[in-house]
């Protein structure tokens, strides 16, 4: 990927997905929307992304079921008030390469190479 300015310029074949970023921009949004509707508690989910919108209507957190992504039920449960909660998974978004070599959609920063050891 090269860019220069604001121009990015991409190899022949390859893609750039800002859907993480489309998301998390529409989740913003769509809380904001609600807000100035007057809604003062509401949970979003916006495909994997989940918006909070204040605390429960009885004013505790809303709790949410973290998945197992190799099992049945949840490994955890999150505690959250008026934030947002992403997650994201290797076991779900990722493509096998000609080697047969499973690579997933996560990228390390530092190394520009997908990660191969994050669940969720």
């Amino acid at each position: 990927m090269e860019l220069d300015g604001n121009v990015i310029t991409l190899p022949q074949g390859m893609e750039l997905d800002l859907g993480a970023v489309g998301r998390g921009y529409a989740g913003d949004l769509a809380a904001e929307l609600v807000e100035e509707e007057g809604v003062t508690s509401a949970l979003l989910d916006i495909g994997g992304n989940v918006q909070a919108v204040g605390s429960r209507p009885d004013g505790s957190d809303w709790r949410l079921g973290l998945r197992n992504p190799f099992g049945e039920g949840n490994i955890g449960v999150l505690s959250v008030s008026d934030c947002a909660v992403v997650t994201s998974g290797n076991y779900e978004r990722y493509f096998v390469g000609e080697n047969g070599q499973v690579y997933g959609h996560i990228i390390d920063p530092e190394t520009g190479h997908p990660v191969d050891n994050l669940r969720s």
